[in-house]
């Protein structure tokens, strides 16, 4: 932020306040959502993530024989870009079955695998430095999710991220 400031007609930096900050602490994001607003955070940067941002860069360097180039004259992350493309290509799909298995991979991932190495971090016993239990009100532990067949949801989920991953990949 940027702000001019001149002697006797403008008031002093400190006489302003900045305005509150909109947006979520990532630690609250990734590990102890405790607001709705946290899981609509969260579910919209898996989203990106998963389906956005790694693909632009692989369809890019797939597609543009300058990526590397063209990558080396951007500032930022160039590393974790050619991380990304790499693991995207490395586990493309070649069938929609793979994309199923995909799917089923990343429900572990997010609902299972990654509750219980919170949990392993965190055990629901935890107390603060001062005696506090950790998991306090608004924090409340979370419970890793079993995969079960025979639950609408969980099969509702591997179908639609097949598809996306089938469309993002050509193989619809």
């Amino acid at each position: 932020h940027v702000q001019v400031i001149l002697p006797f007609l403008t008031e002093s930096y400190a006489t302003q306040r900045d305005p509150p900050e909109m947006d979520i602490p990532f630690c609250t994001l990734k590990s102890f959502p405790n607001a709705i607003e946290h899981t609509i955070q969260w579910a919209r940067d898996k989203f990106h993530s998963l389906f956005f941002a790694k693909v632009v860069d692989t369809r890019n360097f797939m597609e543009n024989p300058k990526f590397i180039d063209d990558l080396r004259a951007q500032s930022g992350p160039k590393l974790l870009t050619l991380r990304n493309v790499n693991k995207m290509l490395s586990t493309r799909p070649r069938s929609f079955e793979d994309c199923l298995a995909l799917a089923r991979i990343k429900f572990e991932k997010h609902y299972h695998n990654n509750i219980l190495q919170l949990l392993h971090c965190f055990p629901r016993d935890m107390t603060t430095t001062d005696g506090t239990p950790f998991w306090a009100p608004p924090k409340q532990p979370p419970s890793p999710i079993t995969f079960d067949l025979q639950d609408p949801l969980h099969i509702a989920y591997l179908e639609n991220m097949a598809s996306i991953y089938a469309d993002i990949f050509g193989l619809s």
